[in-house]
């Protein structure tokens, strides 16, 4: 029976196993059997009575089993190419090669797991740069035992060398670094952004990082280069930017939600949150706006009657669109709910309270009971707000 390699490639020691059976010319000799990590096949019962380390490389010989890559690279030469080039029998040279083997192994790859592990887990998402300078500290050393040489252990390729490279390229990969969303709390698209966070349990994978509105930093000149609408909330996703808290939701819960409860991925279910997403853009964001701006600037310091009916003809509307519905799009609360909520909730402050609509009302108590962090984030950053309106109207 040829031996059988158990594989996930996405594994640097799998990728030396590989690499090696390919150097040596071994392809027709050795079989190779995938064993999905994500699908955790690796913890099977049946595979983990062979390889106790339940991990990828494994090998199975004919009842012979190992689960170390240099051990396996090393056993596939020894006992199967046509000659000892690879991993030689000399002893000193020999040698050599096991040295660099346990460099790979307790340096190398020992200091690259000590970085992926928390990201495998989700405990993290970013690096920590003392875990990076031990990778640089590796690479240094490793630098100048490479001095002179064309190879690691003289003038020919060996087994050090290929397990080695597969640790040093994946030690390379840029780390996932979390996305980071600009707010002011006082905002309420920034509220709502926030709450999408927290209703999609991502508190650990998006970072927040003040703005101040007041103080003019959405105008300094390197926010405005990444954002020219210089507005919060904006995100930024490595190299990729974002400035409307609609379409920050929508891409939140995209990208790095478990589900796609709160934005459904199903075409029509997409579209009635779509539809209300522009709804709290097109009219209810628009309308509060219409009233608080000419304040912000210093123009007035009274809402005219009129721009308060505007907005009280939004909130009979949305109503009327909530008769007999637990949340706006059907059974299931959406970022739909989450981006009109904070902005119904912000309207009040200028336009009158909703009370007097029994569905708006039963569906607000809804959003405060169900959303997380309702009160922390609508209702304390609403208080911010209201408290500034105040002082305007003085």
């Amino acid at each position: 029976m040829a031996p059988i390699v158990y594989q996930d490639l996405l594994s640097p020691p799998v990728q030396a196993v590989t690499l090696t059976v390919r150097a040596a010319g071994l392809d027709s000799k050795v079989q190779f059997k995938t064993v999905s990590l994500a699908a955790g096949e690796h913890l099977k019962p049946e595979y983990v009575k062979k390889f106790p380390m339940h991990a990828v490389p494994a090998l199975e010989d004919d009842g012979f089993y190992l689960w170390d890559s240099h051990a396996i690279c090393a056993y596939i030469i020894s006992a199967y190419a046509k000659d000892d080039k690879l991993y030689p029998k000399d002893p000193k040279k020999k040698a050599l090669v096991d040295q660099f083997l346990h460099f790979s192994n307790s340096i190398l790859y020992i200091r690259l797991r000590d970085i992926t592990e928390p990201l495998w887990k989700q405990l993290t998402n970013t690096i920590p740069e003392e875990k990076k300078e031990r990778v640089h500290e590796a690479f240094k050393s490793l630098d100048t035992m490479l001095e002179g040489k064309k190879w690691l252990t003289g003038d020919s390729m060996t087994i050090a060398d290929i397990c080695v490279v597969c640790e040093v390229n994946a030690a390379e990969i840029h780390p996932v670094m979390a996305p980071i969303v600009y707010q002011d709390l006082l905002s309420p698209p920034v509220q709502a952004v926030a709450l999408t966070v927290r209703a999609a349990g991502l508190d650990s994978k998006v970072q927040f990082q003040n703005v101040s509105l007041a103080a003019g930093d959405h105008l300094k000149p390197e926010f405005v280069k990444k954002f020219p609408m210089h507005a919060v909330p904006a995100l930024e996703d490595d190299g990729f930017y974002l400035w409307d808290s609609h379409a920050i939701c929508a891409y939140i819960i995209s990208a790095y939600a478990k589900d796609d409860k709160l934005y459904p991925k199903d075409p029509k279910k997409k579209a009635l949150v779509d539809q209300f997403l522009h709804f709290s853009n097109s009219i209810l964001y628009t309308r509060l706006r219409d009233m608080s701006e000419p304040m912000w600037k210093g123009l007035t310091k009274t809402v005219p009657e009129e721009k308060k009916e505007k907005v009280h003809e939004a909130f009979k509307s949305l109503d009327t669109m909530l008769e007999g519905k637990q949340w706006l799009t059907g059974d299931s609360l959406t970022i739909a709910d989450i981006c009109v909520v904070c902005e119904a909730n912000a309207a009040q402050n200028l336009a009158g309270d909703f009370s007097k609509y029994k569905n708006i009302s039963a569906w607000f108590k809804r959003c405060q009971t169900t959303i997380p962090a309702f009160e922390e984030i609508a209702i304390a950053g609403n208080n911010q707000y209201k408290a500034i309106l105040a002082k305007l109207m003085a």
